[in-house]
């Protein structure tokens, strides 16, 4: 039987080993996006995606996407033609959370982004990989503080510092005296 000591390093590997599986698959899509066409030159890639994702086949064929509350919303950004910048930052975005994932450097904010893009696919009608790299994703926030035990989080949180653990300036407290209670 393991020790808890034993289990928790168990889980520290175990949650790195899926930072570095779902980090390979971000880094390299997003090297696939940075270094070939259509990505970061006009968009033209995800102009294409999302006007596939928002076409609105003849029935009894149904659309890539389920609700239109989104395709409306992936319809406005094709008709402002926002794939110009966004592409460029959907790429960018893919390499930097791969990057981030596999140095173990902010993880949970890494996995946050990665399984956000991955809910936008999935609602965009683009199956894929993208269901079980959001699951990966959800782990990866749940077991974020081990997560990157054998990465850079190690080091950098507790360099940065962390909301709960700041030193912050406290009042002492004067021992409350007890109320009369009025009658």
């Amino acid at each position: 039987m393991l020790s808890g000591e034993g289990a928790h390093r168990i889980g520290q590997r175990c949650a790195a080993g899926v930072g570095d599986a779902g980090g390979y698959q971000w880094l390299t899509a997003g090297y696939h996006k940075l270094t070939g066409g259509g990505w970061i030159d006009g968009g033209t890639a995800l102009q294409g995606f999302w006007t596939k994702a928002a076409a609105i086949p003849a029935a009894p064929a149904k659309p890539a996407i389920t609700y239109d509350w989104y395709r409306a919303f992936i319809q406005f950004m094709l008709d402002n033609g926002w794939y110009s910048w966004f592409a460029p930052l959907v790429a960018g975005g893919e390499f930097l959370i791969g990057v981030a994932l596999i140095l173990g450097a902010f993880v949970g904010i890494a996995a946050f982004f990665g399984g956000f893009l991955n809910w936008n696919f999935v609602m965009a009608g683009a199956a894929s990989t993208n269901g079980m790299l959001f699951a990966l994703a959800i782990v990866l926030i749940l077991a974020w503080k081990v997560a990157g035990w054998y990465g850079l989080d190690r080091f950098l949180l507790p360099l940065l510092g962390t909301p709960w653990t700041r030193n912050l300036e406290q009042t002492p407290q004067t021992p409350s005296r007890p109320q009369a209670n009025p009658i």
